[in-house]
């Protein structure tokens, strides 16, 4: 007789092994070295989940009742490939540089200093910051980076490129299966809800990461005034004015435990928007509040970057 703990671990394993197959209207395609990541990433989870079902168990809780659904959007984030000391007198001196980085290719190397950073001298404490300018960044950002290679000066300029990670669902649990339906259905009526006009000349957008060194997570939107909008939806393009946003967090700090999901309410954040301008929404984690889950003051929706774009609008 099989145990719950092993019935649910088996059901989980088929689930993500379903998950993994090509879909009837277009081929799913992986390397070797991916399919041999998925599997040990189905074996992770499985093994979780069987951690999870016995500490259910000794909890005195019925694991045929768990139900859980993780839903994180896409992301995308920068990484230029260095380690700085920010704290040498004579700038930013590399550390080190990550093979095939952008900072790689563009043949930074140990024992560079940074001179400067979109004219921001690095040696200068005051704001605007040079660092804040480098940490900041985003994929399609221009950097003009002056560089000290053993006494010789140049200045190197570069768009910043990205990493893209891509939507992650998972569903647990009998009760998620038994509103597949319904859940569809909602979803359906949010993507239709959620068509922002394409002429509007301001935007919003969640798809870029924050800086995580100043407690700045990504976040997504469920909606937009009274327009229920997709979770999974990254961008907004808007007509200028204010807008209210409804924000979900998506916090993963080392002194943040949560609780449950489940019971987590948005928060709202108003943006008057202007033409031309994109504005980038994130999760601020209130350090010195990490305990307040229950009536979330742990953290705040907040604007980390403003940028203004080609004009669509004159």
């Amino acid at each position: 007789m099989k145990s719950k703990q092993s019935s649910i671990s088996q059901a989980f394993t088929f689930l993500i092994g379903l998950c993994l197959l090509p879909s009837t209207t277009q081929a799913v395609q992986t390397s070797p070295e991916s399919e041999m990541l998925i599997e040990n990433l189905v074996k992770q989870i499985t093994s979780t989940m069987a951690a999870v079902a016995e500490a259910e168990k000794r909890a005195g809780n019925d694991v045929s009742n768990l139900s859980l659904v993780l839903d994180l959007p896409g992301k995308q984030s920068s990484n230029l490939g260095l380690v700085l000391d920010t704290d040498d007198k004579q700038g930013f001196r590399v550390l080190s540089v990550s093979p095939g980085s952008l900072a790689d290719n563009l043949n930074f190397q140990q024992g560079d200093l940074i001179a400067s950073i979109n004219g921001i001298e690095t040696i200068f404490k005051g704001e605007p910051s040079a660092f804040a300018e480098l940490e900041n960044t985003v994929p399609g950002d221009t950097l003009r980076i002056g560089l000290n290679k053993q006494g010789k000066l140049s200045v190197i300029e570069t768009i910043v490129t990205g990493q893209y990670t891509p939507p992650i669902k998972i569903e647990v649990g009998s009760e998620s299966f038994d509103n597949a339906a319904p859940d569809a259905a909602m979803t359906a009526r949010a993507d239709d809800q959620s068509e922002i006009d394409n002429l509007a000349c301001g935007s919003v957008s969640v798809f870029f990461s924050p800086p995580l060194t100043k407690r700045f997570y990504n976040a997504y939107v469920i909606k937009i005034g009274e327009r229920v909008v997709s979770p999974n939806r990254s961008s907004f393009r808007l007509p200028p004015g204010k807008h209210t946003f409804y924000v979900h967090e998506l916090i993963n700090d080392s002194f943040f435990t949560r609780r449950s999901r489940v019971s987590q309410r948005p928060k709202t954040i108003e943006i008057d928007v202007a033409a031309n301008t994109t504005y980038y929404l994130a999760a601020k984690f209130n350090s010195d509040k990490s305990t307040r889950e229950r009536d979330g003051e742990y953290w705040d929706p907040i604007v980390w970057k403003v940028r203004e774009d080609l004009p669509c609008q004159l």
